[in-house]
This record gives C-alpha cells, structure tokens and sequence, in this order.
C-alpha cells in the first residue's frame, strides 16, 4: 500500500471514529429529550440536551471543509495517470494536514463551546501563513467548481490559537465559496488597517445578502436563503462560530453586502 493511501485510510478511519462520537451523543440528545420534568420552564436536562445540539452542530460544520479537500486530493491522487513524484508528496502532505486539523479542531470547538477559553495557548504566530495554508488547500476545491480564488497577503505576526484562527478563514471562504456561482471569484485581502490592527477581507461577487437577513446570519443555524437554496449548504454554525473566534481574540467581524453584488467579511485583529 502506498503512502497517500494509508494517508487516506488513517483519515477515514478518523472521520468514522469522529461519526460514532456524534452518534453517542445523539442518542443521549434522544434520552433527554424523552425525560419529563412537570412545571420546569428549563431543566438541567434541557440546558445540556441545547449544549449538545450545539456542540454536535459545531463540529459536523468544521468536518465539512477538511474532509472535502482530503476526498479532492484522494481523487486527483487516484485519476491523475502522470502526476509526478513531488506532486504525489504535495497532495499526500495536504490530506495528512487536513485529517490532523479534523483531530485538533473537535479538541478546540469543545473547549471554545463549553467557554474554557482561558485554557486555550496563543502564541505569537504568522497570520500570513495561516491563511495561505486555508488558501491552500480551499483553492484545489474552488477550482473544481470554477471559482476563481485571489489572495493579496501582507506579512503580519500576532498572539493567537493556531487552529482556531485556521478555522476562522475556513468558515469565512467556505461561505464565500457557497455564495459564489460558476466562474465567479474570491478576493482574500489582507492589510494593516493601522500600527495596532490588521484588516482581512473576504470579498466575493455571488448572490449577497437581503437587507432583511443581514440582522439574523450571525444567529446559531440560520442560513441564508440564496445559500440554502444551493444542493450543497452549511448548518448555519459557522458565522457564529467565527463570531467566537474572533471575540477570543479581541478582534471584530463587519459585514458589507448587497444582493446580486456580492458579501466583502472584514476581520479585524489586535497585532
């Protein structure tokens, strides 16, 4: 057996083990919700059955991306007849990146969600990096369905939780990504908006946001209409996750958008 196939192997055995500890907790969802609890406005029962509705939701939502681009570097490994030997390390690195971020990221959604923050390590890192690696590996998926994916990256270092902020950019260009139509495009900019801040933005061109809407996207499991009419479309999470994400590290989110014109996400983090 070759390397990039135990590579996909050890992945998909780490996405079944993963699916069995969501089901786990669905069948306790299930046992709670059977409990009755007379003239109880909100139960312990209740508050832990929300917690774990949540928590499930979390991380279906953050295995969505990684798991993607593991099955389209899986499939160019496996159609591509005369890929090169470098290539095949190439592709072979971004699965086994993908299938390690899968692991840690359920480590750190279940600690962000039960609001440990605190417990959680910043440490002074490259920014540019991050966001070239999401860009990376989100870039094989856009080209596959005839997006066009732009960066104007600038270096910035700052203190901050590696994988959190990896999962931030993941959720903001994946929904760019599912806002988009065919031969559409994403432009990720990034910039010093002054000496104590860094300005990143997520623009695209698709569908865009109804005015009406814009007050509810950041609300847990709302979706937006133009999106959830596309066959493919998220749990609603990731705009509140990346809401949290974005708090835990001082910053703010501001949202522009315009239907039929596109959404621009701008991200701004203490440096």
């Amino acid at each position: 057996m070759e390397m990039w196939q135990i590579i996909c192997l050890t992945a998909l055995v780490l996405t079944v083990i993963l699916m069995v500890i969501l089901i786990r907790n669905l069948r306790m969802m299930k046992e709670i919700w059977q409990l009755k609890e007379e003239d109880c406005a909100f139960t312990k029962e209740e508050e832990l059955a929300e917690y774990q509705k949540v928590f499930i939701g979390d991380i279906a939502h953050e295995m969505k991306t990684p798991l993607t681009a593991i099955l389209t570097f899986a499939e160019i490994l496996s159609v591509k007849a005369d890929i090169t030997d470098e290539e095949r390390r190439q592709y072979s690195g971004y699965i086994h990146e993908q299938a390690v971020h899968l692991k840690s990221m359920s480590e750190k959604l279940l600690q962000l969600v039960q609001f440990e923050g605190a417990n959680l390590e910043k440490k002074e890192l490259s920014l540019k990096q991050i966001i070239f690696e999401v860009l990376t590996a989100e870039r094989a998926i856009c080209e596959k369905e005839g997006i066009a994916l732009e960066q104007e990256l600038c270096e910035c270092r700052l203190n901050g939780e590696k994988d959190l902020l990896k999962s931030l950019f993941y959720n903001l260009i994946d929904n760019a990504r599912n806002a988009s139509t065919e031969n559409g495009k994403i432009l990720v900019h990034m910039e010093y908006g002054n000496k104590e801040e860094v300005k990143i933005q997520i623009i695209d061109y698709g569908t865009g946001i109804a005015q009406e809407e814009m007050a509810h996207i950041l609300k847990p499991f709302y979706t937006v209409k133009q999106v959830a009419s596309k066959k493919l479309h998220g749990t609603g999470l990731g705009l509140p996750l990346c809401q949290r994400i974005i708090e835990y590290h001082n910053g703010k989110l501001e949202i522009e958008s315009q239907p039929g014109q596109g959404s621009t996400f701008t991200v701004r983090l203490p440096v």
